[in-house]
């Protein structure tokens, strides 16, 4: 729908158009459901099918960009979850979504958010402490695991998509993915006032640390570096 609002003194006028996206009959606002706690586990559960402008409970739109508050009220949480059903994915696609947690900050950007609107399924996002990897990898300090599963337990592929993580750290230069039991991937990590942010682009184990280690290598002693001659 378009409404146009005209203002006239009988020789000048102005005027101003504004384009309204009219809600489907029977559709309702994205929302966070519930926040439920169970141990040291969080879980936000979000619901509706129709993106508002605004704010509505626990969701406050800024242009194209929507961010979650999934944080609970409750005291030492290691792990969070949002429930992600198809439908609101659907209407969350093309935006940036940024979800507030008590374990971190995660920004799924919009190729990533629409991966999950086409899962086909509910899909669960995870970001919980871990511990960190064996010392035969390298000198880490922090760990978290990240992940983002279908109705199934499946992980869901990023394919081009992104998701930054800013999560509370030591001081770190790189974030790696440990999968079995070798680094497969490093990112850059930039640091402030306590928080590390760095970018995922797959589910699995990211380790953070203050040393420059290779891709597919294991066994260094800390201080080995990947540009180092005879560095394997």
């Amino acid at each position: 729908a378009t409404i146009t609002v005209t203002a006239s003194n009988g020789t000048d006028s102005i005027s101003k158009t504004i384009a309204v996206t009219v809600a489907p009959e029977g559709s309702t606002a994205v929302k966070v459901e519930e926040i439920t706690t169970s141990g040291n586990t969080e879980t936000a559960t979000l619901s509706g099918n129709f993106l508002t402008s605004g704010s509505t409970d626990g969701i406050t739109v800024n242009g194209d960009t929507v961010t979650i508050h999934a944080k609970s009220s409750a005291a030492g949480i290691t792990s969070s979850k949002v429930v992600i059903p198809q439908e609101t994915a659907k209407a969350l696609a093309e935006m940036t979504v940024i979800v507030e947690a008590n374990t971190g900050s995660i920004t799924l950007d919009s190729t990533l958010v629409g991966k999950i609107a086409s899962a086909g399924s509910n899909v669960t996002l995870t970001l919980a402490k871990a511990s960190v990897p064996s010392s035969a990898l390298g000198s880490f300090h922090t760990a978290y695991s990240f992940s983002l599963t279908n109705a199934q337990g499946s992980s869901l592929a990023f394919g081009s998509g992104k998701a930054t993580l800013a999560v509370s750290s030591a001081n770190a230069a790189h974030a790696y993915l440990i999968e079995n039991n070798a680094r497969t991937e490093r990112m850059p990590v930039s640091m402030s006032n306590g928080t590390a942010t760095f970018t995922a682009i797959r589910s699995g184990l990211w380790a953070l640390s203050a040393n420059e280690y290779e891709i597919g290598g294991a066994g260094e002693t800390p201080d080995q570096k990947p540009d180092q001659p005879g560095t394997n």
